[in-house]
């Protein structure tokens, strides 16, 4: 019998206990509330230097013949979704991990809880675990709030599909009987 089992049946309840426990929260915690907010942090000012960069060194030309040395339209809204998703990643997958870590350790130390901090303990694991999961559904609404081409591009891409699909339904219905005169 092992005495750090990972699960284990305790009160006649199944929970997580021992090392192995504490070791997954601390890696889950390390990839995923460090590792992704740091290296979308990072790329995203590397994108935002990047795109100075090339700007300063390739300046578009005016109709009035000036030169027009500023971030496009189009740059500015990819810049603008790229920073706005590491944002909302960091505030809605940071917290998980850290509340599981929390639970991990405090289990594993075999801290004395009280029912009442047992049920707060469990309702912030659910409200995080709730955010964790809006961090994969979330790029869509934030690239439609925050880009207007992105917006654009939705409404053609919608018309399209209304046109190809909808319209040729309602064309091709079969008309009410009429009745023959003769």
């Amino acid at each position: 019998m092992y005495p750090f089992r990972p699960g284990a049946i305790n009160n006649g309840k199944c929970s997580e206990l021992g090392v192995y426990y504490v070791v997954y929260q601390v890696y889950s915690a390390i990839s995923l509330g460090l590792i992704p907010p740091i290296l979308m942090s990072a790329f995203g000012f590397l994108a935002y230097y990047n795109m100075k960069k090339l700007h300063l060194r390739v300046r578009a030309i005016g109709n009035n013949g000036d030169h027009n040395g500023g971030i496009h339209r189009h740059d500015r809204d990819l810049l603008l979704m790229v920073l706005t998703e590491v944002v909302v990643y960091v505030l809605t997958a940071t917290p998980y991990p850290f509340i599981l870590l929390e639970i991990a350790v405090t289990n594993y130390m075999c801290v004395v809880k009280s029912a009442e901090r047992v049920e707060i303990e469990n309702f912030l694991n659910s409200i995080t675990l709730t955010l964790f999961y809006l961090t994969n559904g979330s790029p869509f609404y934030t690239y439609f709030a925050v880009s207007k081409a992105f917006r654009k591009d939705c409404k053609t891409l919608f018309m399209r599909w209304r046109n190809r699909v909808i319209r040729p339904l309602t064309m091709n219905q079969i008309p009410r009987a009429r009745q023959l005169q003769i």
